[in-house]
C-alpha cells in the first residue's frame, strides 16, 4: 500500500505517518497524567508519592504484551501488503490467543507479586498500603489495556491509525470523569484512580472491537473456532521480542532507579513522580518519530532507495533538535511552575521535581535523536543496535552514575538523578552514531571495490 503523504517527499511522509500515532500516544498518556493530577489535587502529596513509588512495577510486566502487539502489527502489515487475506485471518486469531494467554499470565504474576514489589522498591511504610491498592487494581485491569493495544496494533498494521486514536480520545475523556467520581464523591483513594483508568480502557477496547467488526468478518472471533498457527506464533515472537526486551530492560532500570528515589523520602518521590509524567510527553513524539522512520526505512530498503532513508533521517534529527531546543527554553525557566500544577501547596516536592526537570531537559535532544536513529536500525532489521544502546545507557551509565552521585549530592537527590539520566542518553546516542558511521564506511568501501 502507498505511504501516507506519498508524493510530498520524506518530510511530508514523516509527518503523515507520525501525526496520528503521536495524537494516539498523547491520549494514552493523558490517562496517567489525569490520574497523577487528580491524585495530587484531591488526595495530596503522600498519595502522589505512593503512586509514583510503584510506577516502575506498573510498567514492567506489560512490556511483554507491548512487544507481542508490535510483532502482530508487523506481521499483519506484511500479510496485508501481500494481499494474503487467509494469512491476515490467521494472524488475527493467533494474536487473539497470545493476547489472552499473555494477559492472564501478566495478571496472575502482577497480583501475586504486588506486595513483594512494594517491599522490593523500598516504599516508605506510610505509603505502602495506598501504593499496594493502586498496583493491585492496575494489574487486575491488564486484560483491557492489552486488549486495546493489541487491537489497535492490528489496525495500524492495516493502515488505520485514526480509528484507534478516536476511541482512545473518547476513553480519555471518560477517564477524567471517572477519576473525579471515584476520588471525590466516592472517596476510593488511589484504588479509585486505578479503577477509573481500567474502566476507561475497557470502554476503549470494547468500542474499538465493535467498530472494526463493521469493516468485515476478519476480526469476528467465535469461541471454539479460533485456530492459532504455530508459524505465526513464532513470527510474532521473532518480530516482537526484541522490542519487548528493550522495554523490559528500560523498565527494570526504572525499577532500580526508583529504589534509589524511594530512599530519599516522600517529597522527592512525589516531585520525581510528577516530573516523569511530564517527561513522558517528551518520549511520545520520540516514539512516534521512531516508528515513522522505521516504516520509511523499511520501504526504502525494499525499493533500494538509500537516499530516501538519508533524507528521512535528516528531517527526523532536525525535528529532534528543534523540539529539544524548545523544551529547553520552556522547562529551564518554568519547571517549578509546571510541577506545582500537580502538587499545589507542596513547596519542597515541587522544588525537587522542578530541579530534576530543569536539569534533564538539557539532554532531551539526545533522547529524541536516539529514538530517530533507532528507527533506522529497526527498519533495516537490526533491532539489536537500539537494544544495546538502551542497555548501555540505562545499566552501564545511568544507574551507576546516579548511585555514585547520590553519595555527594546536596540538592536532595535531584541533581544526581538528572545528571545520571542525561549521561545515559548521551551514551546510547554515541553508540548508535558510532555504529551508523561504521556501517556507512563499510558500504562506501564496498561500492569502491565493486567499481
Amino acid at each position: 500500500p502507498p505511504v501516507a503523504g506519498a508524493g510530498t517527499g520524506p518530510a511530508g511522509e514523516l509527518l503523515h505517518l507520525s501525526g496520528p500515532m503521536l495524537l494516539g500516544n498523547l491520549f494514552q498518556q493523558l490517562y496517567y497524567l489525569t490520574d497523577i493530577w487528580m491524585i495530587g489535587r484531591f488526595l495530596g502529596q503522600d498519595a502522589t508519592a505512593a503512586v509514583g513509588a510503584v510506577m516502575p512495577a506498573v510498567n514492567l510486566l506489560p512490556a511483554l504484551l507491548i512487544g507481542l502487539a508490535g510483532g502482530a502489527s508487523v506481521l499483519f502489515s506484511q500479510r496485508a501488503g501481500a494481499g494474503d487475506q487467509a494469512g491476515e485471518r490467521r494472524c488475527v486469531e493467533t494474536a487473539a490467543v497470545l493476547w489472552l494467554a499473555a494477559s492472564a499470565a501478566v495478571t496472575a504474576l502482577g497480583l501475586a507479586l504486588s506486595r513483594p514489589a512494594v517491599k522490593a522498591l523500598g516504599v516508605p511504610p506510610a505509603l505502602r498500603e495506598p501504593a499496594l491498592r493502586y498496583l493491585t487494581v492496575v494489574f487486575a485491569g491488564t486484560l483491557f489495556n492489552s486488549g486495546y493495544n493489541t487491537l489497535a496494533a492490528l489496525r495500524r498494521g492495516a493502515g488505520d491509525a485514526v480509528r484507534p486514536m478516536l476511541f482512545l480520545a473518547a476513553s480519555a475523556g471518560a477517564n477524567i470523569a471517572l477519576d473525579y467520581l471515584f476520588l471525590v464523591p466516592l472517596g476510593l483513594g488511589t484504588a479509585g484512580a486505578a479503577l477509573a483508568t481500567a474502566l476507561a480502557q475497557a470502554m476503549a477496547c470494547a468500542g474499538l472491537y465493535r467498530s472494526v467488526l463493521r469493516t468485515g468478518p476478519l476480526y469476528r472471533l467465535w469461541p471454539g473456532r479460533v485456530r492459532p498457527a504455530a508459524q505465526d506464533v513464532r513470527a510474532i515472537l521473532r518480530l516482537g521480542l526484541p522490542a519487548a526486551l528493550q522495554q523490559a530492560a528500560a523498565c527494570l532500570a526504572a525499577f532500580a532507579a526508583q529504589i534509589m528515589v524511594n530512599s530519599l523520602g516522600p517529597q522527592m518521590i512525589a516531585g520525581y513522580a510528577v516530573a516523569l509524567r511530564v517527561e513522558n510527553f517528551v518520549v511520545l513524539p520520540a516514539v512516534s518519530l521512531e516508528h515513522s522512520v522505521c516504516s520509511l526505512t523499511g520501504r526504502g530498503v525494499g525499493a533500494g532507495r538509500e537516499e530516501r532513508i538519508t533524507k528521512a533521517l535528516g528531517w527526523a534529527l532536525a525535528f529532534s533538535a528543534v523540539l529539544g531546543g524548545g523544551l529547553f527554553l520552556l522547562f529551564q525557566s518554568h519547571s517549578g511552575a509546571v510541577i506545582s500544577l500537580f502538587l499545589p501547596g507542596a513547596g519542597e516536592a515541587a522544588r525537587l521535581g522542578g530541579a530534576y526537570l530543569a536539569g534533564a531537559v538539557e539532554g532531551y535532544w539526545a533522547l529524541l535523536c536516539t529514538y530517530a536513529l533507532g528507527g533506522v536500525f529497526r527498519g533495516r532489521g537490526r533491532a539489536a543496535v537500539p537494544l544495546a544502546a538502551a542497555l548501555l545507557g540505562s545499566w552501564l551509565i545511568r544507574l551507576p552514575v546516579t548511585w555514585l552521585l547520590l553519595r555527594w549530592d546536596q540538592s536532595g537527590g535531584a541533581d544526581a538523578l538528572w545528571l545520571g539520566a542525561v549521561l545515559g542518553w548521551l551514551a546510547g546516542l554515541f553508540l548508535e552514531l558510532a555504529v551508523l558511521v561504521r556501517d556507512r564506511r563499510r558500504n562506501t568501501r564496498k561500492r569502491s571495490c565493486s567499481i
